[in-house]
């Protein structure tokens, strides 16, 4: 059977490329990793590849619909098409990477979750893309691979459910030093605030924004004084 490539990813160091690509070459769902290393200072490059001994890959019969907000993958989650149906904030815990095969992937879609954060969590010290954790905000999907001990996102979307998403909304205020905008967009957005120069027209205004952080839901614009005018963001 003709191997059928489901996943690649481009990792870029300092001292070398690697370039992994996921095949799919058995009918019951075994996968291989093939991994491309270049060394920058020598300038060679060799080829792994690690062959998946498990049949397990996700795919829409094998869908599980979880409320939890708080869920543990592994076990009979591997290789599961998981969907989130929590309507608040939601963390995943991956399962121990030196516990488990190469190739074994997680994929978790979100519906009812405008405003909220999908938190990932690796196990113990392992990483994910090099990191502690990742968040993944808003309706949407990520799905997770371990290849060579350490685990990856290998695909991220999210669906175009936030109102007006890609548009500029407006604010208008009338007399605030401060205003605070509840947003709901789930991520952080450029903000411009522009106020009356006293002749029916409107200026750059210098402002202050505080935006939340954790929660990426609102900011905060402060003026020097009250000031009239409208708030793009």
């Amino acid at each position: 059977m003709n191997r059928i490539p489901i996943a690649s990813r481009i990792v870029d160091s300092d001292t070398e490329t690697r370039t992994i690509t996921v095949f799919s070459n058995d009918i019951n769902g075994v996968i291989t990793t093939e991994v491309d290393i270049f060394n920058k200072s020598e300038e060679t490059k060799v080829t792994e590849q690690h062959k998946s001994s498990s049949t397990a890959y996700f795919n829409t019969n094998n869908l599980i619909v979880l409320n939890d907000q708080a869920i543990s993958l592994g076990g009979s989650l591997e290789g599961r098409l998981i969907m989130s149906s929590h309507e608040g904030d939601v963390d995943a815990v991956l399962p121990q990477a030196s516990n488990h095969y190469n190739g074994n992937v997680f994929k978790i879609a979100r519906k009812n979750a405008v405003g909220t954060r999908l938190r990932i969590v690796p196990f113990g010290d392992d990483t994910i893309d090099g990191q502690s954790e990742i968040s993944h905000f808003g309706n949407g999907s990520v799905e997770v691979m371990l290849i060579n001990g350490d685990w990856f996102v290998m695909e991220r979307y999210n669906y175009n459910e936030v109102p007006m998403q890609g548009m500029s909304r407006i604010f208008e205020f009338e007399n605030e030093s401060q205003v605070t905008i509840t947003h709901n967009l789930g991520y952080i957005p450029i903000v411009q605030a522009w106020v009356s120069d006293g002749s029916n027209s409107f200026v750059d205004a210098n402002v202050d924004v505080d935006h939340d952080w954790v929660n990426m839901n609102s900011f905060t614009a402060s003026f020097s004084t009250p000031e009239t005018g409208k708030i793009i963001y």
